[in-house]
């Protein structure tokens, strides 16, 4: 039994948010062994990476050991798309491990919704929830995301064992796969137990987070908006390296 009554009710979506909660600690486990890995001496980087506190400064720290070695050998942009992708999976997880929920039933407006309380907390004043919507669709494709980034990150262990063994086979790099957004659209969605106020300040909320995700498309992609993002020297290097390396495989 569930403490939350809402859960009990929703079940379907609880199965798969269990899953979500559960996966992310797998996905920790498999990068840190990835940059343990490529030293002769493992299970001090384990030791020193478990005994920081907290997901997200664990993740930080083993992607500052091992980047400079995966680009050495030609796994810098595989190691920066797994890095990436994983602190998503953190991003998805913590807002489901650290919020309320709320059944807001049938209709237009009906639907499971959650409110971050990390965003409620981050107020200067009041006690106000910044509701979202979630369904078993969105909740699903969040999980097939943590599926493939176990997927990236088994490419960069099994790297890592093949460094040192020289003659283990590479784990395959997946086909690219879209993020998740991390909830369905708040101006779509507004809950319908609150109040007017509440609901002027939900869609102004949903505005401004829709501008702001504008605004980091345009700043990453440039001048224009189907300019692509400029390759950085040591990205240019990286790549010349990865093909040199699939030269030398084909010919072995």
């Amino acid at each position: 039994m569930f403490l939350n009554p809402d859960l009990e009710i929703r079940t379907s979506e609880a199965a798969v948010i269990g899953r979500i909660l559960t996966a992310l600690g797998e996905l920790e486990y498999i990068l840190c062994k990835s940059v343990a890995e490529r030293r002769e001496k493992p299970h001090p980087i384990f030791r020193a990476l478990y005994r920081i506190s907290g997901t997200s400064a664990r993740i930080e720290a083993a992607d500052a050991l091992g980047r400079e070695i995966y680009a050495e050998h030609g796994m810098g942009d595989a190691s920066a798309d797994a890095n990436g992708a994983l602190r998503l999976c953190a991003g998805i997880r913590n807002q489901y491990a650290h919020c309320a929920w709320a059944n807001g039933g049938k209709g237009r407006n009906g639907g499971f919704y959650f409110a971050d309380l990390a965003l409620s907390a981050a107020a200067a004043t009041g006690w106000d929830h910044t509701w979202r919507l979630v369904n078993v669709r969105l909740l699903r494709d969040q999980y097939a995301y943590f599926e493939y980034v176990k997927s990236l990150l088994f490419h960069l262990e099994t790297g890592s064992i093949a460094w040192r063994r020289s003659q283990l086979p590479l784990f395959p790099w997946p086909p690219k796969r879209e993020r998740p957004p991390l909830h369905n659209p708040p101006e779509r969605h507004i809950p319908q137990w609150i109040s007017e106020a509440d609901r002027q300040r939900h869609l102004k909320a949903a505005r401004e987070a829709k501008e702001t995700v504008r605004s980091q498309e345009r700043a990453h992609l440039g001048a224009g908006p189907n300019k692509p993002a400029k390759l950085s020297r040591r990205q240019i290097r990286e790549k010349k390296v990865r093909a040199a390396l699939r030269k030398h495989r084909r010919v072995q």
